[in-house]
């Protein structure tokens, strides 16, 4: 598409007198500050987060910079964004967007919230095509959540789903099969008057052979909206994927004498329609705008501007701090209210199960919390401070017993190290030639060796770690003669193995198997027969200790 960012503000002629729609005075928006209007903005960001399937840039971090600049310039007050990787195995890309904002706007002012159901979200996610997911931003300064989920996701399971009642298409490939309607209701709040809003995120099947698919998608929508949301404030925005011209797959939407929808912001195949309760309740603007030179995305930001009408009292809610916590705690909330209704619990950020005023915390980091109220006939809706807590993460150690010094001759050793938490603890090398299976080292050359203990960690316990050095000495010159006169045969071995050795004096001879295990001794002279029948097939180490010298050979078992 063009490299422009669209701007575009909503220039809506009352002319149907059956709507009994108040004819009020227009005002040129770009003669208002952004804190008298209700700013909505919906961007397809095209892959965002999956940068190799993007025609702009194959840079993550361009995506990033450039994404999070535009939306700042664009000060809104709701982002309703198309094609976000967000998933556990390709990454969770909305919060690294959202955490960006925050840094440049140097506070917690954003939120996000991301639809789990993609395409084939009920899949495995896979790194051969990343999820597109449907999201939402948020400015905490002028709009709180209420409640947030996709729509139709209790009709619609699966691509083995093969009838939905009132539906005309396939039912298999049901809105792009999977990539659901993602519905949020919110209160905004702009310029001391507060109203609910729905907001519906849409992200429709693309490409020209799909139609049909759009018609079919949407007149569903349609239906369900004007059935189950018949007098509620709706914003229906997205990635429509196709023009709203008649004729065209959305003729339904605005072809009504009542006008249950009309479209007042769009580019090409992005889209904002608004119901009709949105006519009677909010005053448009005219003036239109076009910001310049995006190009870090195949589609145009689409915005509109509205001013928000409200002849209801105004309350006040003040929701108190909250002290730093650890997981898996739980703490009373308490609000005061100036209308003295009873507000409601909601988490905006973090893993929190809410029951009345009780929270409790699962997980670590931070989490945001928020009381609301959604009004009644004498009182409009109304939204508290947000509320910052850190959940400390429970603490663990490591305890990694000390390595003696080695030499190279040395059998394989265990290491022995445990997590205050009792979590099994892994190893690595960190310094010198030696290897790791398991916790069993196997010594491969002279020198200094450092090895890590540690425990990674999750949501609830904090990683640890702890770390050993040693030093492998080389075999010296005796030892290395003696090792060279002494003789194993056969081997490979499968019942009896000789051992021939250059005196007669009296020797220990230890077998160890691969995890370090010893599984055979004896003493002997100049000469010993070892028999491995028990023995399973592998990899042995015979360690011989005279006197002074200690000698390590192989033995392969192979029965």
């Amino acid at each position: 598409m063009k490299n422009q960012v669209l701007v575009s503000i909503a220039l809506i002629v009352l002319f149907n007198t059956v709507l009994s729609i108040n004819c009020l005075a227009q005002e040129d928006a770009s003669s208002l500050d952004k804190d008298k209007t209700l700013d909505v903005v919906t961007w397809n960001l095209e892959w965002f987060g999956a940068p190799i399937r993007s025609s702009a840039t194959y840079s993550y971090d361009k995506q990033l910079t450039d994404v999070s600049s535009t939306i700042l310039s664009l000060d809104a007050d709701v982002y309703a964004l198309q094609e976000v990787v967000n998933d556990r195995v390709n990454g969770f890309y909305l919060q690294e967007l959202v955490n960006k904002l925050n840094e440049e706007a140097g506070t917690e002012k954003y939120v996000g919230f991301a639809s789990d159901r993609y395409s084939f979200s009920f899949n495995e996610p896979s790194t051969s095509y990343p999820s597109q997911c449907v999201c939402y931003i948020l400015n905490t300064q002028s709009v709180s959540l209420i409640e947030q989920f996709p729509l139709f996701d209790d009709i619609y399971e699966s691509s083995r789903t093969q009838t939905i009642e009132g539906y005309n298409g396939y039912a298999p490939s049901f809105w792009s099969s999977g990539r659901l309607p993602y519905f949020l209701k919110a209160i905004v709040s702009v310029n001391g008057k507060n109203q609910i809003i729905n907001f519906v995120n849409i992200h429709a099947k693309c490409c020209s052979d799909s139609e049909d698919r759009r018609e079919n998608d949407g007149d569903f929508l349609l239906n369900t909206l004007v059935t189950d949301y018949g007098n509620d404030n709706i914003i229906v925005l997205g990635d429509y994927n196709d023009d709203t011209n008649t004729p065209g797959p959305y003729d339904n939407w605005y072809a009504d004498d009542h006008l249950n929808f009309m479209e007042v912001a769009g580019a090409e195949i992005d889209h904002i329609s608004i119901s009709n309760e949105l006519y009677d309740e909010n005053e448009a603007l005219i003036n239109n705008n076009y910001v310049g030179d995006v190009t870090i995305s195949d589609h145009d930001p689409v915005m509109i501007r509205l001013k928000i009408d409200d002849v209801k009292t105004a309350q006040t809610i003040t929701l108190e701090d909250v002290e730093d916590q650890i997981v898996g705690s739980t703490v009373t909330l308490s609000a005061t209210n100036s209308s003295d209704l009873p507000v409601e619990y909601i988490v905006l950020k973090g893993n929190v199960t809410v029951d009345g005023n009780q929270v409790t915390f699962n997980t670590g980091g931070e989490v945001l919390l928020q009381a609301i109220q959604t009004g009644n006939d004498t009182y409009s809706p109304a939204f508290s401070n947000v509320v910052p807590v850190t959940i400390n993460k429970y603490e663990q150690t490591i305890e990694f017993d000390a390595i003696s010094d080695k030499k190279l001759s040395d059998s394989p050793f265990e290491l022995v190290a445990t997590s205050s938490l009792g979590f099994d603890v892994s190893f690595e090398v960190i310094e010198g030639n030696v290897s790791i299976e398991g916790n069993v080292v196997t010594l491969e050359d002279a020198g200094n060796v450092t090895i890590r203990a540690y425990h990674n960690g999750d949501d609830q316990y904090e990683s640890a770690e702890a770390f050993q050095s040693f030093y492998v000495e080389d075999k010296s010159g005796i030892e290395d003669e003696y090792a060279k006169q002494v003789k194993i045969y056969p081997n490979p071995g499968n019942h009896k193995v000789t051992i021939d050795m250059p005196d007669a004096s009296v020797k220990q001879i230890d077998i160890y198997n691969i995890t370090g295990d010893k599984v055979y001794s004896m003493e002997a002279y100049s000469s010993a027969n070892v028999y491995v029948d028990h023995l399973s097939n592998g990899l042995y180490f015979i360690q011989i200790t005279s006197g002074n010298i200690t000698i390590s050979k192989k033995l392969q078992v192979k029965h």
